[in-house]
């Protein structure tokens, strides 16, 4: 897959950028956005990358590689248009989607509750005072409440340090009421983020961020990660 990337029109004069990637994977959500691209990635994983930056021209390398790259043939070129003209494009309709989800969730849920007396927990740590986190914890209260989640808050002051907040982390660790642990991020810069992070039980990762659960999600033919990032969740 070729990716092309503009940089701003202020650098885009002056040099071209190519980005020129092997990518091996079955989803991957791409958007460009103030000269900079972010990707969400489901399993999968980048094989190669290669960066060229020139100043306006095409490379010497370049202009070898498209010199020796044979034209495609008639019958390849019918053979693409046919493919191009059966591909179907379909609307989706994402609230709907999330709804259904949330429903099939809450009957899980309330299913394991009827045969285990055991209704899924999650713990929500919120450190500081932030308006944005704050909103971010509320809304997940709010999905939790919707399918019979039951959650724990611990609210922290923006002074509390870094081993304060760990032994908060492993107090969860050890309820076992508690299935899930979230720390909202960003935390205050005096913590160290993936030290906190790492204190987190890896069963009770609810983000997907521990070492072994990326390391699952992105190894080809690995175990399953116990739990996946939202973004290539959804990819």
């Amino acid at each position: 897959a070729i990716i092309r990337w503009s940089p701003s029109p202020k650098a885009a004069h002056s040099q071209r950028h190519r980005i020129a990637m092997n990518i091996e994977m079955p989803g991957m959500l791409l958007s460009v956005a103030g000269g900079a691209f972010f990707a969400g990635m489901a399993v999968g994983r980048f094989r190669g990358a290669e960066v060229v930056a020139d100043n306006g021209g095409t490379t010497p390398s370049e202009k070898a590689r498209e010199a020796s790259r044979e034209p495609p043939s008639a019958e390849k070129i019918v053979a693409e248009k046919s493919v191009a003209e059966t591909v179907e494009t379909k609307l989706i309709d994402g609230k709907a989607i999330a709804g259904d989800v949330r429903t099939e969730v809450k009957e899980m849920s309330m299913q394991m509750e009827k045969d285990h007396g055991v209704r899924p927990g999650l713990a929500v740590i919120l450190v500081g005072s932030r308006k944005d986190s704050q909103s971010y914890v509320r809304n997940k209260k709010r999905a939790a409440a919707e399918v019979n989640f039951h959650t724990v808050d611990v609210d922290l002051p923006e002074t509390v340090s870094q081993n304060e907040l760990i032994k908060e982390v492993e107090a969860l660790n050890e309820d076992p009421n508690v299935h899930a642990i979230l720390v909202q991020l960003p935390l205050p810069k005096h913590i160290d983020e993936a030290t906190v992070l790492k204190a987190i039980r890896v069963e009770k990762d609810a983000d997907g961020f521990s070492a072994l659960n990326i390391g699952n999600l992105c190894l080809k033919g690995g175990d399953p990660p116990l739990a996946v990032p939202c973004t290539p969740a959804g990819c």
